[in-house]
């Protein structure tokens, strides 16, 4: 009889994308981990992905449509960073709360995984219905608390956790919001990709590149995931995946 694995145990659908997941996205978007949500509808839509980060995720959606696709972010560091790594495309340092587009520049608005660093989400889904044009779609890629909770990389290190639920907005509050700020046809979905097996070569890199969370949990605490982790690749007789599942937020400006 093969031993379960308590910390991190193996379901079907952690193995699989959901059928309605796996209609709605081409093969290659499967393969580059990103929802198809995310991507421009026409391939000739105008994309701003806010929060953008290093740029790869812009390029990406650039890469999979003729789009215009530019990119913003409010740190000048990533923003430099992209720049250098994707030199054809356009990104912007802006404050999502203030963007400088005029009205009505884009059909496409993205945002992946970013919704919980803003201080006022109402300005900035104000500033997402005025740059979007008439049937424009916003896409934001967000994680509940029960996706956070499923991670096998949170659940052994309960107050990492903790930290981050209580950055993340429900989804039922996001969508009431997107309701508040006129937006329509608003839809969730989940999305999960794989990343890795969960393996050696992923606690080591745990170890020393910690997520921000982590690093600010006590030593102890950190050490004593570590070790759980290990214990749990150490007795499974499966292999074990990481995945990460996020919910992609949809809605259209009428």
């Amino acid at each position: 009889m093969e031993q379960e694995c308590s910390l991190f145990p193996i379901r079907e659908r952690d193995l699989v994308v959901t059928a309605r997941v796996a209609v709605i996205q081409k093969q290659v978007v499967q393969e580059k981990r990103i929802p198809g949500q995310l991507i421009p509808a026409a391939l000739t839509s105008d994309s701003s992905p806010i929060r953008c980060g290093p740029g790869d995720n812009t390029a990406l959606m650039a890469a999979l449509s003729r789009a215009r696709v530019e990119g913003v972010d409010i740190d000048p560091e990533r923003v430099s960073y992209a720049r250098q790594s994707h030199p054809s495309l356009t990104f912007h340092q802006e404050n999502a709360e203030a963007l400088s587009f005029a009205n009505a520049s884009f059909s496409v608005v993205t945002m992946m995984v970013s919704v919980q660093r803003f201080s006022d989400r109402s300005k900035v889904f104000r500033q997402v219905n005025r740059v979007l044009r008439s049937h424009g779609r916003v896409a934001i890629a967000t994680v509940s608390t029960e996706q956070l909770a499923a991670r096998p990389d949170f659940r052994a290190f309960p107050t990492a956790l903790r930290m981050e639920s209580n950055r993340f907005p429900a989804i039922a509050t996001l969508r009431e919001e997107l309701s508040q700020h006129g937006f329509t046809a608003i839809e969730d979905m989940p999305f999960r990709e794989v990343i890795r097996p969960l393996d050696a070569t992923f606690l080591r890199w745990l170890e020393h590149y910690p997520f921000t969370a982590l690093t600010k949990i006590p030593p102890e605490e950190f050490r004593d995931g570590l070790n759980a982790i290990a214990h749990s690749i150490q007795t499974c007789a499966t292999v074990q995946l990481l995945h990460d599942e996020y919910t992609v937020i949809t809605a259209t400006k009428p």
